[in-house]
């Protein structure tokens, strides 16, 4: 399941990453090239997949959402065969170098196929700097590493932009939210000591949060009464 906008967790440690990324699609002076850095599980990929899958209407800006191992692997499909229609891969190559806003996720992926995705990042990075178009990357290691890896030319003018993991405090607010947005006045309810436990035992990510709160509100049906507290226990119980 992939989050609205609406419904990712905005906190302080991510805040200005959402920022940048929600106002994206609006008219902007100049270029937008950004570079968001975070540990896995900080929302990154949640994040930029939100944006594009939240189509602006009132914009004219066309999205594109792609993980960087993909870019490489459907090329690589291309030349082994896979793909006959070499017009088809044309387009795909030219949609990405050309749309308005491009989303590459984790450029780590354009390193698993070490004899061509390097060199495929690198020339497209280069195409929509060339073309003035927006675009942002996601990645796990800071802006500098991949300079060092000879990308300087392709990331130049790409401006980093933290994004941390959420804290406890974070996850506990946004259960409490999913439970206010799928409860119904059939619904069971979470005891603060249930709602801590989703938000920070389980380790889930927040479209997996997300759908296990809609599950205790939508799906228990005759087991639980309207308005029954729903304590620690149970719901560990019902999600082992």
């Amino acid at each position: 399941m992939t989050l609205s906008l609406s419904q990712f967790v905005v906190s302080d440690g991510n805040r200005k990453a959402y920022e940048l990324v929600k106002e994206i699609t609006k008219k902007q002076d100049g270029q937008i090239r950004a570079f968001i850095v975070g540990p896995e599980g900080s929302g990154k990929t949640a994040l930029v997949r939100a944006r594009w899958s939240d189509r602006d209407l009132l914009s004219p800006k066309k999205t594109t959402y792609i993980a960087c191992k993909e870019v490489v692997s459907i090329i690589r499909n291309s030349i082994n065969g896979v793909y006959p229609e070499e017009s088809g891969m044309d387009q795909f190559i030219n949609d990405l170098a050309t749309c308005d806003v491009l989303f590459l996720d984790d450029i780590d992926g354009f390193w698993e196929d070490k004899e061509m995705g390097p060199e495929t990042g690198k020339l497209l990075l280069n195409a929509r700097n060339a073309a003035k178009l927006d675009t942002v990357i996601t990645s796990r290691k800071p802006l500098g590493s991949y300079v060092l890896k000879g990308y300087g030319d392709a990331l130049n003018g790409f401006v980093q932009v933290d994004i941390d993991p959420y804290d406890q405090s974070d996850l506990v607010g946004y259960v409490k939210e999913q439970q206010e947005r799928f409860k119904t006045d059939a619904s069971p309810a979470l005891s603060d000591d249930a709602i801590d436990f989703i938000a920070n035992e389980m380790g889930e990510t927040p479209e997996r949060i997300s759908r296990i709160v809609e599950f205790f509100m939508t799906q228990l049906g005759d087991e639980v009464a309207a308005g029954q507290i729903l304590d620690r226990e149970f719901v560990k119980e019902a999600t082992s």
